[in-house]
């Protein structure tokens, strides 16, 4: 198993400075609370011993003292949790922005590289480990270190030789937790990688099922998702074999302790070097001291789970944004105007983008066709800013999309992905996403869209989608993304491949739509169907990254060999049947 090695920039204190307020509140509860714990066993004493002086005590006021003590305490135990489980709910949803905020900065291959499976985890899982901190085990670390303090110097102060023998015990206790807890962060970080890839293996067996049906493969995925498990189980024996030794080892001590401090201060009792009272009262001290330690060990796996999650979401927080953080980004009004400069864009070591050039102007209608894996839709999400690690220039309305703020660019341009991201709520709220459009807005976009088999009314607009859009047929959910695209009104219209699901009178009907209802608007179209596109103001042909050929399609025809093969092949092999041509 591979070790996340990644060390954070920043302490885990650091990270809980913004929430100091409330720290602080449970640091105090805690404080006052232990104190008064610290206080019963010399009240204690003192009420042995006066015992065995005067025969009697002042029943009223001891009890009164007594229960009294033990009330506050209870209250300020209550008020300690309360405090923290709010506090610990803050820091989680703090936590939690901060993520979605790093993830909406980045571009497309921050995902990739972190993987979406480890980000789900990171906001998950890894947080719900540190707000168990926040509300457990931050108080069980004030409690030992405080009462391990105080507990020893009341010991001291009683019998120094005897405080020895207690006081010594302690570097073995906290030996034995940090060997153990070395080998336990390592396991941590291991059980949640293991995690991630079931959150990864999980969700394409939901999503993949009917095609792991139809292809009878439930066999081999249920050899890797078991595989997984296993993993995590073997993990998790481990975890537990480590906890199995540590918890004996401390008992050990403990009770060595204690049998110790009964045997040497019984013999100072009875030689009465020691009274009752202080033999009593260093008892109970020795318990206040050892006791929080013997805690700790119960809580040690949520500390150290808590620290190995801080260290994974550190990893995703303190990346390098992808956009660039300037005070002087523009806020433009776009026309449309697009200009790209010598543009090259890399994945790792393969060059996907290679020394494009290109000009779009206002109301143009421009298709950008080619093979498969020509590099169209890194374009786009490059032309967007979604890819940041490019060399070359993209200027919009003669800016560089560098020096323009995004959401200025996003609020003007309509895109649609080749993935049809919809979601488990109402046909209006998919379209409007939030967003206050009128009904008659709304239908006019859904003809546009042609997705009148799906809504034929208003009354339509409410019925509600599956999750991911399970209920809606493949070119359903396209052209209900074309029409959330489309309700914007936007002055550029980038649409990647959004009519392979369609058939091709409803593909042709679609563009003659956006033609006649969008004829001002700038058009970037992206297919690989040539007969969709011959009548657009410039036709792009990509191929491995590079322009091989622009113009009209009657110029390309004539002018780049590859074009005309890719028409031919489709015009021979699809569309001859598709317009009635004689087979």
């Amino acid at each position: 198993m591979k070790n996340n090695s990644y060390k954070p920039k920043k302490s885990f204190v650091h990270f809980l400075a913004p929430h100091a307020g409330w720290i602080l509140l449970i640091t105090i509860t805690n404080l006052i609370s232990n104190g008064i714990s610290l206080v019963i066993p010399r009240f204690t004493a003192n009420l042995i011993n006066e015992v065995k002086i005067s025969g009697s005590i002042d029943t009223n006021f001891t009890l009164t003292w007594f229960f009294s003590a033990l009330a506050l305490i209870l209250i300020l135990s209550i008020m300690q949790i309360l405090i923290a489980s709010i506090s610990s709910e803050n820091i989680a949803a703090t936590l939690r922005k901060k993520i979605i905020k790093k993830i909406s900065q980045q571009d497309t291959s921050f995902v990739d590289q972190k993987t979406s499976s480890k980000l789900l985890t990171n906001l998950t899982s890894d947080i719900d480990f540190i707000k168990t901190f926040v509300s457990q085990g931050f108080s069980s670390l004030v409690s030992t270190v405080f009462l391990a303090l105080g507990a020893s110097f009341s010991l001291l102060l009683i019998d120094a030789n005897l405080a020895l023998i207690v006081i010594l015990s302690i570097p073995l206790m906290m030996l034995t937790f940090i060997l153990i807890f070395k080998k336990l962060m390592k396991l941590f970080k291991n059980s949640q990688e293991v995690i991630d890839k079931l959150n990864l293996k999980i969700s394409e067996t939901i999503f993949g099922a009917n095609l792991v049906r139809v292809l009878s493969s439930q066999e081999f995925e249920k050899e890797k998702f078991n595989k997984l498990t296993n993993t995590s189980r073997e993990i998790s024996i481990k975890i537990v074999n480590n906890f199995g030794m540590l918890l004996p080892i401390i008992n050990l001590i403990f009770n060595t302790v204690l049998v110790l401090v009964i045997y040497f201060g019984g013999i100072n009792v009875i030689e009465n070097s020691l009274s009752l009272g202080e033999f009593q009262a260093f008892y109970q001290y020795t318990g206040l001291l050892l006791a929080p330690i013997f805690i700790l060990g119960f809580v040690g796996g949520t500390i150290s789970r808590a620290f190995s999650s801080y260290s994974r979401i550190a990893e995703v927080l303190e990346s390098s944004d992808s956009t660039i953080n300037s005070d002087n980004k523009m806020l433009i009004d776009i026309k449309g105007n697009f200009e790209i400069r010598d543009l090259n864009f890399s994945v790792g070591e393969k060059q996907i983008l290679k020394k494009i050039k290109l000009k779009i102007h206002t109301g143009q209608k421009v298709a950008i066709i080619g093979p498969t894996a020509a590099g169209k839709t890194a374009l786009v999400n490059t032309i967007l800013g979604l890819n940041k690690n490019f060399t070359g220039d993209i200027l919009l309305e003669g800016i560089s999309i560098l020096n323009i703020e995004e959401e200025s660019i996003y609020k003007q341009i309509g895109v649609v992905f080749q993935d049809s991201l919809i979601f488990n709520s109402s046909i209006r709220e998919n379209i409007t996403l939030g967003d206050c459009f009128s009904d008659d807005e709304i239908m006019k976009v859904i003809k546009i869209a042609c997705l009148d088999d799906l809504v034929r009314s208003e009354i339509d607009l409410e019925k509600i989608i599956s999750e991911r859009g399970g209920s809606l047929s493949g070119g359903q959910k396209q052209r209900l993304t074309l029409a959330r695209a489309l309700v914007r009104k936007p002055k550029v219209l980038i649409l990647d491949d959004i009519t392979a699901r369609v058939d091709i009178g409803t593909e042709k009907k679609i563009i003659k739509n956006i033609f006649e209802d969008f004829a001002d608007a700038t058009l970037i179209f992206i297919t690989q169907k040539v007969e969709l596109i011959k009548n657009f103001d410039n036709i792009i042909f990509l191929m491995e990254g590079e322009i091989l050929g622009e113009g009209k399609h009657e110029e390309l025809l004539n002018r780049c060999f590859e074009y005309r093969q890719i028409y031919e092949s489709q015009r021979n092999v699809e569309y001859q049947l598709l317009d009635g041509y004689p087979s």
